[in-house]
């Protein structure tokens, strides 16, 4: 307990197609900011399947005391499990914390298993300090929206209130640059708010968060983006908040600043369709003017019944509409969409790829992607799900099996199921602008062709003998069950 050192990871997916670097997560930024803040030393562990990653933990962990793990449902619950193993058996006494999305809402499933000690529920500056701090005298019934094990059983204590998002520090970037040796000038994420006000019965930042949506102060704000410009200078910031442009004041506050400071990064952000149904051209040339490059748009679905049914409050007419009004002024719109839902047929599936084709018609740079519908734990639509035959995982391990690329539900179709499972794949590579990417040259060449492909199968709806499609879902789920 002398050395106050705290191991982080991140249980991403292992990357597909083309090696990369550990995606940074404000999750755990945010948690490092408020450990350093207390004086710890906090160490990030890249991802296990990496090379050298093991290695770097073997070392780190001889004088570590605690270990944090983010986590979020699917295939990053094996790699979780995989990095909480390999700890737990170079160091049997070390406590390990899982956190995140998937650890709050399903959180019995989670300190169930035998490597997982404590489970961190909802906001986690407060709670891990207080826990850490615990760990001396082990009284922990206290600590709200912390859960432990006493005795191997369960012990789940009061939840704890959010607290004002300007009570903590800037999220520690250094947590990432340092693991993984990121230069000046790279992209950089930065989320301006937390939670939601919407209730799309899909998703699960409404439960997680209760309906509410909580921001920095616009001082706060603009003070943490004149800080990465001045200590990284980064040619792009996507901003990952589930919805940007809710306060218009706050969006027109920072596009002001960004003038006035002569910032050149250029960013991109969520939005909602509905927000650029009309034109507003006063906004829109400002968004040009600061470089906004990229709305990406939740568009769910071509099908008025569905749209309706998961309670996205928009219409067909506003997808198609927000695409054209963006795209008037050079700014590319991207869109996804799910299949698979409770209720859908394929008659709404087909609309969807009308409305797919009809952007791609409208601006040939829009971005589309479609996943396939996965139940995660405490969504409302879920109650539906086993309506039609979805039985609730018993561990996490079984959790593992809804990820949003390899899942298929079994209440569509069979017809249904062998459309979905190939347009997943089909619509990831319809767009040049957000096809996937490879440094390897022979890669390049046929991620060309299959985009060719796509644009081909998309525009004839021909979408028989798609044996190209077939073997990428299957080259895709062994990969990621072999995690």
């Amino acid at each position: 307990m002398n050395v106050k050192k705290v191991l982080l990871y991140n249980s991403i997916n292992k990357p597909f197609m083309e090696v990369a670097s550990d995606p940074m997560n404000l999750g755990l930024m945010a948690i490092s900011a408020v450990l350093k803040e207390k004086g710890y030393k906090v160490v990030l562990i890249p991802n296990i399947d990496f090379k050298g990653a093991e290695k770097r933990l073997r070392k780190e962990i001889k004088n570590a005391f605690f270990v944090g793990v983010s986590c979020m449902t699917g295939d990053p619950i094996l790699n979780g499990l995989k990095f909480t193993e390999k700890v737990k058996s170079l160091n049997p006494k070390i406590p390990v914390c899982l956190g995140g999305y998937h650890a709050t809402i399903d959180y019995k499933n989670t300190i169930k298993n035998k490597n997982i000690d404590f489970v961190i529920r909802g906001q986690g500056e407060r709670t891990i300090v207080e826990l850490i701090e615990a760990l001396k005298t082990k009284k922990f019934n206290n600590i709200k929206g912390l859960v432990y094990k006493n005795k191997d059983q369960m012990v789940v204590n009061l939840p704890r209130e959010i607290e004002a998002l300007d009570n903590f520090p800037s999220f520690d970037y250094e947590l990432f640059i340092k693991c993984y040796k990121i230069k000046n000038n790279s992209s950089f994420i930065y989320c301006s708010s937390r939670g939601c006000p919407f209730e799309c019965t899909f998703c699960s930042v409404s439960n997680f968060y209760k309906k509410k949506y909580f921001t920095y102060s616009s001082e706060r704000f603009l003070k943490d983006i004149a800080l990465i410009v001045e200590k990284y200078n980064p040619k792009m910031i996507s901003f990952w908040d589930d919805n940007f442009f809710v306060d218009m004041q706050r969006v027109d506050t920072f596009l002001k600043d960004y003038v006035e400071k002569g910032y050149t990064f250029d960013w991109w952000a969520f939005s909602r369709c509905g927000t650029f149904v009309k034109e507003d051209k006063i906004l829109l040339e400002k968004l040009v003017k600061c470089n906004c490059k990229r709305l990406l748009f939740g568009a769910e679905s071509g099908s008025e019944k569905i749209l309706k049914y998961i309670k996205k409050h928009i219409v067909v007419d506003d997808i198609l509409n927000s695409c054209r009004v963006v795209s008037k002024y050079g700014i590319d719109p991207d869109y996804t969409f799910m299949s698979g839902f409770p209720t859908e047929k394929v008659k709404d599936l087909n609309k969807t790829i009308d409305v797919i084709d009809k952007l791609s018609r409208i601006n040939k740079r829009s971005g589309v992607r479609m996943f396939s519908f996965c139940p995660t734990p405490g969504i409302p639509i879920l109650e539906d799900c086993r309506k039609v035959g979805f039985k609730d995982p018993q561990s996490m391990e079984e959790w593992s099996k809804y990820e949003y690329h390899s899942f298929v539900a079994p209440w569509i179709s069979k017809e249904h199921q062998k459309l979905v499972k190939r347009l997943v794949w089909i619509t990831t590579f319809l767009s040049p602008q957000s096809m996937p990417g490879s440094s390897k040259w022979w890669l390049n060449s046929i991620f060309r062709l299959l985009h060719y492909d796509a644009v081909f199968r998309i525009r004839t709806r021909f979408f028989r003998a798609g044996w190209e499609w077939d073997i990428l879902y299957l080259v895709y789920k062994r990969h990621y069950t072999a995690l």
